[in-house]
């Protein structure tokens, strides 16, 4: 009965070791794979600042944080109509993503936008010395070891990130706003053409702290927003690191679903960015606009990724000026 009682104990020990071998390979594969796909999409806006410029662009590849894709358009020679396939790959991981498009090429004008930058200052993102993007890990060797990114807080990362995406707009047809969140949320900057003005005012955003009301930030930039004139792209771009908790814990997420509905209906584009692993990713797709079932939501796993998601989303405002019917992963 002893060895027999042994030989079970032993087998379920062994049984969870496996299932925590499994569990911790699926892991690496899934950020692998998400790696690739993330690959995939950069290519694939990067194709389409190419294609608003120039219809004969015949592809390429570019390397990205590791991870290598190439984007290859499948037209006619001078056609502005057609399809691009990108794909991208990651640790022998590969992903393809094709998108169709119409009206390629340059164009002598340009869709001007109204953006806002929705950002949060909640007590979360504060700085606070040397740190690791990855809170579980305190020590250098173990943030490097686990991906984590090793240096200045969220906060400081987030405001120069955002500062970034200004330099890829144009203040001859972009106005950048600036509203910042945490229980409250104030207008910092009004939607205007003045860059340099809109980096001062990301510079002077109050210290982080208390909570994260996002329903009520979305509300104030649609506020902003519906003063637009209705031929301009209106844009927002929300930015959180944790989950929604506030005005009342309870119903926080479906309120701020709700704010996001309300601005949808009106015509404007929310895109959304989760910083870290504490955020709500089904729910931040469901904040965000879909474009033929794809969610413009980004994940930067680190705030050393902030920089390159922001660059991703300008190039994707510009690639508007493209007529992109839709796209789908392959």
């Amino acid at each position: 009965m002893v060895f027999i009682t042994s030989t079970v104990l032993f087998l379920l020990i062994f049984a969870d070791h496996v299932n925590a071998m499994r569990e911790s390979v699926m892991a690496r594969q899934s950020a692998s794979t998400e790696q690739a796909f993330y690959s995939a999409q950069s290519c694939l806006e990067e194709g389409y600042l190419k294609l608003r410029t120039d219809a004969d662009f015949s592809g390429g590849s570019i390397t990205l944080d590791g991870s290598t894709c190439t984007v290859t358009p499948e037209h006619d020679p001078g056609s502005a109509d057609g399809k691009l396939v990108s794909t991208g790959a990651f640790d022998k991981n590969i992903r393809t993503v094709s998108s169709f498009y119409t009206d390629a090429g340059a164009s002598e004008t340009r869709t001007p936008s109204a953006i806002y930058h929705i950002l949060d200052r909640t007590g979360s993102m504060a700085n606070g010395g040397t740190y690791c993007t990855l809170s579980e890990y305190p020590s250098y060797s173990t943030c490097l070891a686990h991906h984590g990114a090793w240096g200045p807080q969220p906060y400081t990362l987030a405001k120069e990130a955002a500062k970034s995406f200004i330099d890829f707009m144009d203040p001859a047809s972009d106005a950048i706003g600036v509203i910042s969140y945490n229980i409250v949320q104030s207008v910092d900057f009004i939607a205007s053409n003045d860059f340099t003005a809109a980096k001062l005012a990301i510079d002077a955003l109050p210290a982080p702290a208390d909570y994260t009301n996002i329903g009520d930030a979305l509300g104030m930039a649609t506020q902003q927003l519906d003063g637009v004139e209705a031929e301009s792209a209106r844009v927002e771009i929300l930015l959180t690191d944790g989950r929604a908790n506030r005005p009342v814990e309870a119903t926080a997420e479906q309120y701020a679903l709700e704010k996001a509905a309300s601005a949808k209906s009106k015509g404007i584009i929310i895109f959304t960015i989760g910083l870290g692993a504490t955020v709500n990713e089904p729910f931040l797709r469901d904040v965000a606009t879909s474009v033929d079932g794809a969610p413009l939501y980004f994940h930067a796993p680190t705030g050393a990724d902030l920089a390159s998601v922001y660059n991703q989303i300008a190039n994707v405002i510009i690639s508007y000026n493209i007529g992109q019917q839709s796209w789908r992963e392959e």
